[in-house]
């Protein structure tokens, strides 16, 4: 009868790595009776020069034993793939169903042994528990005369343990870049794995024998798991208490190989992947021997050196996975496969990882451990670090919550304000004095007016928007206008005004808001203005204007479009002015009797009546917009007939108009006023306003996309700096 204790191929596997008086001792004490005694030594003699790896692919061919075996049952072989201490491995050719099949065969010498019969039949039950893409699967067991054999799928490809060698002269030459991808890729491969891993510890199996020997790369699906030769069914509380060492002893648990008192379960397989991924980082293994002593002896030890102590070109998030998934204690590591898995690919993909390294508290408990002396050293180190531990949280926290605001200016010792715009009235608050530029400042997110000043008429203005926290926003300020007139502009005294007062707009909000006096350009910015911008400062073209590149010189006139609101809050501040703010818009556009059109009446025969055709054109966006908005826009500074009492042009008849004012949240939307030449005259109005997302309107530039065909800007100036509190700073 069987010892069920007994694990053949465990005690084959260790008594390899014995000689002489040695392993004829550890033979004695690990086999129960004779017949297992004689058992093991006969597979010694048959082992000769072969591998301990169950499955070997790629090897030459040479005199196996079976190896004039021709068929089994309707496979007709073909040729040896690799052979061990258990069989043979055969590629055959399954002639009912016309594939490849790979087919283990029991060596012949192991026929009678019930042990080494019952761990092939396990291998099989196994495998066939598992449906997982990255697990190669098998298909069936049998016995044909004298012959147990084992079908599996034929997998075109080599192990990774010779992959690994192939690359070892290659990387050691390599470059930074060909690290990183050397990195990327073992990421890669050590998450498929351990999803495989997560598949088998759900059906309660736990390999036990993870290694780069039975990881093998398939030229068409990748890494795949293979040999689930010593492979345990598990109780569903998932463990099972440690007889014998089985696997490889390089990539074993502490408890596996027997160093620990410690139940072994599903974390023994994510501590030898952790192995695997290591060995695969910096081409050697993290616990290394000249035999299976002092490998076992370094796992004692303590914590293998750190992956980037040998290589300074690993990330340290990759290094905090690897560590983690090798931690001595299995409470320590990783729980399951899938979160071994997971944090892999938030590094594939730049996300936070979960993992964290040891805390300095665990860490110093561990070296009080071993040098007892050291406590007192320790305990004063300890309070030191914790204190300044602990100020360094506070300022990550404090960091976090706020951006960092670097403002400069052309013009030496200026004042600097802010004011941040009112979520409810979107108008400008009050004015908050920073000090003289250059200077930093932590801003919340939100949007902000920046105002640098000499007197109360001698100032610059601009809009930022801070949208992220931890982020470090430079803003350099052109210089502040030596006089204070700006011609093509017209001045507006402001006062107490209410927007959106619209009869065709039954879900308009009206705001009652109060304006200060201010300027506002009496036409769109061009597209001639607009490269004389991007000409003397150097801004990055608009990729809108690509591939056909910029507008060409007939355009100049023609008000700019295809670009986003960064685009024109850059153009602003190079001017010494800034966007207007909706209020100010329809304020100016709709003064001074607070009419709907910029004419009284019908509208003069010059605007072009509205053509469904070339709106859905508009709409669908790509080139053909483009000759749209040529066709039907205007001149910036043509038809006096359509200007307003107040002298604007176009208020109501060539684009739609971005503003200063935008709507801060989900989306961040910046408010576009005014009618377009492809909008209905008879339903839009001056105080008719579209949202338009901030980043959109940036991020569409480029392929003529619905509606940026028909959207432009023009500029407005406050008329005297604000007055302001002094900051709390």
């Amino acid at each position: 009868m069987a010892n069920p204790e007994f694990d053949e191929k465990a005690v084959f596997l260790r008594a390899l790595e014995l000689v002489g008086a040695e392993r004829e001792r550890f033979l004695e004490s690990s086999c129960p009776n004779e017949a297992s005694l004689e058992q093991i030594q006969t597979l010694l003699q048959h082992h000769g020069a072969a591998s301990d790896d169950f499955l070997v692919v790629g090897i030459e061919e040479r005199p196996l034993a079976g190896a004039s075996l021709k068929t089994l049952d309707e496979f007709e072989i073909i040729r040896p793939l690799g052979f061990g201490g258990m069989g043979v491995v055969y590629l055959a050719e399954d002639t009912k169903l016309n594939r490849k099949v790979a087919i283990k065969v029991l060596a012949h010498h192991l026929v009678d042994s019930e042990e080494a019969l019952e761990r092939f039949k396990d291998e099989a039950r196994a495998a066939a528990r598992l449906r997982h893409a990255a697990i190669v699967p098998v298909f069936r067991f049998e016995r044909d005369g004298d012959y147990h054999y084992l079908v599996s799928e034929f997998v075109d490809g080599e192990t990774l343990s010779d992959f690994i060698e192939t690359q070892k002269a290659s990387l050691e030459k390599a470059t930074t870049q060909d690290a990183r991808a050397w990195q990327r890729k073992a990421a890669s491969i050590v998450a498929t794995i351990a999803d495989a891993l997560d598949c088998a510890h759900r059906a309660h199996i736990i390999h036990r024998d993870v290694k780069p020997s039975n990881i093998l790369l398939d030229k068409d699906q990748g890494p795949r798991l293979t040999d689930f030769g010593v492979a345990k069914h598990v109780l569903e509380e998932g463990v099972t208490q440690h007889t014998t060492m089985v696997g490889s002893y390089h990539y074993m648990s502490p408890e596996q190989a027997g160093l620990q008192n410690t139940p072994i379960d599903h974390r023994s397989d994510i501590f030898s992947l952790g192995v695997v991924l290591y060995e695969l980082l910096c081409l050697e293994r993290p616990f290394d021997g000249v035999s299976m002593q002092s490998v076992l002896r370094a796992l004692t030890e303590g914590d293998p050196v750190a992956l980037r102590q040998r290589d300074r070109r690993i990330p340290v998030d990759l290094e905090t996975i690897c560590m983690k998934a090798i931690e001595s204690r299995p409470q320590n590591r990783y729980q399951t496969a899938a979160h071994f898995a997971a944090d892999l690919r938030c590094y594939l993909s730049g996300d936070p990882i979960m993992a964290r390294p040891p805390s300095p508290y665990r860490r110093a408990r561990t070296l009080l451990r071993r040098h007892k002396w050291l406590a007192p050293v320790i305990g004063v180190l300890v309070v030191s670090l914790s204190v300044v531990f602990g100020w360094w949280q506070y300022d990550l926290y404090r960091r976090s919550r706020v951006a960092q605001l670097i403002i400069t200016c052309e013009t030496p010792d200026v004042q600097v304000m802010v004011q941040r715009f009112d979520s409810t009235s979107t108008e400008p608050g009050p004015a908050t004095r920073l000090g003289a530029a250059p200077l930093s400042v932590d801003l919340t997110p939100g949007q902000y007016r920046i105002v640098a000043t000499q007197d109360e008429t001698h100032f610059v203005e601009t809009t930022q928007l801070i949208t992220r926290t931890g982020e470090s926003i430079n803003i350099d300020l052109p210089p502040v206008p030596e006089n204070d007139t700006f011609p093509g502009m017209v001045e507006f005294s402001g006062g107490d005004y209410t927007t959106g007062l619209n009869p065709f707009g039954d879900d308009n909000i009206t705001l009652s808001v109060h304006l200060n006096p201010f300027l506002i350009d009496e036409a769109e910015v061009s597209n001639g203005e607009f490269k004389r911008f991007l000409d003397e400062t150097g801004y990055p073209e608009p990729v809108s204007w690509s591939p056909e590149g910029r507008p060409a010189d007939e355009y100049d006139d023609l008000p700019v479009v295809l670009i986003g609101w960064h685009d024109a809050n850059a153009y602003c501040r190079w001017a010494g002015k800034r966007l207007p703010t909706r209020a100010e818009w329809e304020f100016a556009m709709r003064s001074p009797d607070n009419r709907l059109t910029p004419w009284t009446g019908e509208a003069p025969e010059s605007v072009l009546p509205y053509d469904y055709r070339d709106c859905m054109t508009l709409e669908k966006g790509g080139p053909a917009a483009f000759e749209i908005y040529v066709k039907r826009a205007a001149t910036v500074r043509s038809h006096l007939e359509l200007q307003t009492v107040t002298g604007l042009f176009h208020g109501a008849t060539n684009v739609r108009e971005f503003t200063e004012t935008i709507d801060v949240g989900v989306t961040t939307a910046v408010h576009v006023m005014g009618p377009s030449f492809c909008d209905d005259p008879e339903f839009q109005t001056l105080p008719f306003q579209w949202t338009y997302p901030v980043e959109k309107s940036d991020n569409v530039r480029g392929v003529f996309s619905p509606g940026s065909a028909r959207v432009g800007f023009r500029c407005a100036r406050s008329l005297q700096a604000p007055k302001a509190k002094e900051s709390a700073q």
